[in-house]
């Protein structure tokens, strides 16, 4: 039998304490450690035993969750979750909280006093249990290699496109008339390396598992650091060159053409796979496609993606699955890769560099 889970909570508030412990501790596979008031005390309750995964308030007193986030990957890199309730000013800080290193967000629920819904116990579980299995060093790990060999500024020439077709086994002249990419734990910190020191793209459709809201905060801040056109996306927007769209948080995302022209299209609908946005929906959507196009599955506990990947491959499309060296969480490339819905599998940086190579 598997050791259970350990974990400790750190938030300001108590009945968040008390409600979070006492759930966790109902859970066969889950031990909760100890709680605290603020990272101060924390810190020093869990030198005794550090646990597998921390719970993270962002806004207490004497030292926020950033600032502890920052001690910690520096002192002892830990999976953390990060616990936030849902206001225009701490959506931004969450974003930073992926960039230091957190690998999952969890909505706060508003209403405590009767403990957690059945929804929102889900959803608590599920962080957790995606956090325990993350690598936490593997993306800033990948990051900081890929920024000492970032990409020349100039476009590939027709010699640098033979030379990728060899390298990556591509078909001939392949060019993706549009890019739809899936991912969940880790999956932030990867896009983000994706993305970086693209200048132009074929149509790029992103569905990556987070909150409402926290997408178009995700969304803002990539688009902060990119010549690209990167937003939330909106329904029935064409989809042009240059263009990233970032599912909206439980909505899912598709794309579609009509009338010969690529667009986006946004619509609510139960969840698949426990998840909306959902990969599956956006990759089952470009499935029938006749224009040829990449798919990329990336980081990400579960199975969300593996099936419309396969159908994707199915139909002649190329699809790209994270190997699991440089995955945070190896479930849904894995998943996608026992289906033989995988064209090839890649490293991060090597998903990177080829994403920029064929835009």
């Amino acid at each position: 039998m598997n050791r259970p889970i350990t974990v400790f909570i750190v938030d300001d508030s108590a009945v968040v304490r008390q409600v979070f412990s006492d759930f966790l501790k109902s859970q066969p596979d889950m031990q909760v450690l100890g709680s605290a008031s603020n990272p101060i005390i924390a810190r020093k309750m869990m030198q005794k035993q550090w646990p597998d995964v921390i719970l993270l308030d962002i806004e207490m007193p004497q030292m926020n969750g950033l600032e502890f986030l920052r001690l910690l990957s520096q002192e002892h890199p830990i999976p953390v979750v990060i616990c936030s309730t849902l206001t225009e000013k701490n959506a931004p800080e969450t974003m930073e909280a992926f960039r230091l290193g957190a690998v999952e967000v969890l909505l706060k629920p508003g209403r405590l006093v009767d403990g957690l819904d059945q929804a929102s116990g889900e959803a608590l579980l599920d962080a957790v249990r995606s956090a325990a299995k993350s690598r936490t060093r593997v993306v800033q790990q990948a990051s900081q290699w890929f920024q000492k060999s970032m990409h020349a500024t100039e476009r590939p020439t027709a010699n640098d496109k033979k030379e990728l077709q060899s390298r990556y086994a591509l078909p001939p002249d392949f060019a993706p008339a549009w890019v739809a990419v899936g991912a969940s734990t880790g999956g932030p910190q990867a896009i983000e390396l994706l993305l970086k020191g693209v200048a132009d793209c074929p149509p790029t459709f992103i569905v990556q598992h987070m909150p409402e809201r926290y997408t178009a905060a995700f969304a803002s801040r990539l688009n902060q650091h990119s010549p690209l056109d990167i937003a939330e996306a909106r329904d029935g927007e064409e989809m042009r060159r240059g263009m990233v769209r970032i599912a909206p948080g439980n909505l899912h995302l598709q794309g579609e053409y009509r009338t010969g022209r690529l667009r986006a299209k946004i619509s609510d609908g139960p969840r698949v796979n426990r998840h909306k946005p959902a990969v599956d929906v956006l990759f089952h959507s470009l499935a029938r496609s006749d224009a040829r196009g990449l798919a990329i599955l990336l980081t990400g506990m579960g199975s969300d993606g593996a099936a419309g990947m396969a159908e994707l491959h199915q139909r002649n499309h190329l699809t790209i699955a994270q190997d699991r060296e440089s995955s945070v969480v190896y479930g849904m490339p894995f998943e996608a890769l026992k289906r033989q819905a995988v064209s090839m599998v890649l490293p991060l940086t090597s998903i990177a560099d080829l994403y920029w190579r064929l835009s």
